[in-house]
């Protein structure tokens, strides 16, 4: 893929890639922001509508980011975003109980990534070839995994030591990523396709096609499952303990490390192979068996089974949302694909954080086994209205 690029698109790849990683770094810390709000004196359902307030902003913005970032430089809103993000991170030292403050810092930090993630992609889907465009977003997902890998274990050690350590190191996180992508210089042709004065189709005609509709669907599931996981796993794994279903405290990292780690290597390893093969099938294949290992997660008990399932889930996970990111965007015209770009984020980000908002009452009224039972029938229903679409296209 790389013998395709310029030097200049060799630097940029690489420093995009960089310097994501380090921006999600910054997201994968708020993971364990239920423990802080138990801190803090709220509850399960406190922190369902705490970790959901994120949606709004990136509903409403992240299709605005992707429609600005074919007309203006995506770097100056990958900037702006990397810096709002960070800023609002580390503001939340100043939280000491539940108030307002806290929802209004988690709308800034859902505003800032929508700045970030929707260009990024966009500018990706523009440099990367077509015969190369799993692999190529392949990669850029590998920098998201391994900085959600890394987030994963050393924001838990972070917040041990204290909430100055944790939230701090998170926004010194984001200062790296912003220098990164300080660095980044779009080359001409690159500038071409950002802005399209001639165009004649609205944004809404534009991104509101037929083609789109059925990645769109199974991306917004794929965004609430994963951000469920992510986000409430910490917590059902301390009340397991705490309920004295288990003898032995059992520490997240067993599951979201091992997890995070196979998702970055199934796309370094298998990234080349979805260019070659049927990304509808896979695509069906790997939900299947998602859908399983999210039910399976109810059942964990042990360390050797929180990294089994893991596996499971790793395995299931890794090539999904590449492959479903490449199927959507392929379909797509390249001077469109900063708006496409923009609403896949705007739906992965929105199912992540808005399925809190449900998950978060489930638990507080039926406990957290339930809830991950539910998310698993949610998503065979989002399985077979994708199935269903599809054989309609046909």
């Amino acid at each position: 893929m790389l013998e395709n690029f310029t030097r200049r698109q060799k630097i940029n790849y690489f420093l995009i890639l960089f310097g994501a990683g380090f921006h999600f770094l910054v997201l994968a810390y708020f993971w364990h922001l239920p423990r802080f709000v138990l801190s803090i004196g709220g509850n399960e359902s406190d922190f369902g509508l705490i970790l959901g307030m994120t949606a709004f902003p990136i509903f409403l913005f992240s299709p605005v980011s992707g429609y600005l970032s074919d007309r203006i430089s995506p770097k100056i809103l990958i900037l702006s975003g990397i810096f709002l993000a960070a800023g609002s991170s580390f503001a939340f030292l100043l939280i000491e109980r539940i108030s307002i403050w806290i929802y209004i810092l988690r709308i800034l930090q859902g505003l800032g990534h929508a700045f970030v993630f929707a260009p990024a992609l966009g500018l990706l889907s523009k440099m990367i070839p077509e015969k190369n465009k799993a692999e190529g977003l392949g990669y850029f997902a590998v920098a998201i995994q391994s900085a959600n890998t890394v987030g994963s274990l050393l924001a838990s050690r972070m917040l041990d030591k204290g909430v100055f350590v944790f939230f701090t190191t998170a926004a010194l996180s984001g200062a790296v990523s912003w220098i990164l992508m300080s660095f980044v210089k779009i080359e001409k042709e690159e500038k071409k396709a950002e802005i399209h004065r001639d165009e004649k189709k609205s944004w809404l005609n534009t991104v509101l096609q037929k083609k789109f509709l059925s990645g769109y669907i199974l991306i917004l599931f794929l965004g609430g499952m994963f951000g469920t996981v992510l986000q409430f796993l910490p917590a059902f794994f301390d009340s397991l303990y705490q309920k004295n279903e288990i003898s032995n405290p059992l520490h997240s990292s067993f599951f979201l490390t091992t997890a995070m780690a196979l998702i970055a290597l199934s796309r370094v390893f298998l990234g080349k192979m979805t260019d070659r093969v049927d990304k509808v099938k896979i695509t069906r294949i790997n939900f299947v068996f998602l859908s399983i290992s999210v039910f399976l997660i109810s059942l964990i008990y042990n360390p050797l089974s929180a990294v089994g399932i893991a596996l499971f889930f790793g395995a299931s996970y890794g090539l999904l949302y590449p492959v479903l990111n490449a199927l959507v965007l392929m379909r797509s015209d390249i001077k469109d694909r900063g708006k496409v770009s923009g609403v896949l984020t705007m739906l992965f980000d929105t199912g992540f954080s808005a399925f809190a908002f449900l998950n978060g009452m489930l638990v507080f009224h039926y406990g957290y086994k339930l809830m991950f039972s539910a998310l698993a029938g949610l998503m065979v229903l989002g399985f077979f209205i994708f199935t269903f679409l599809e054989r309609k296209k046909a």
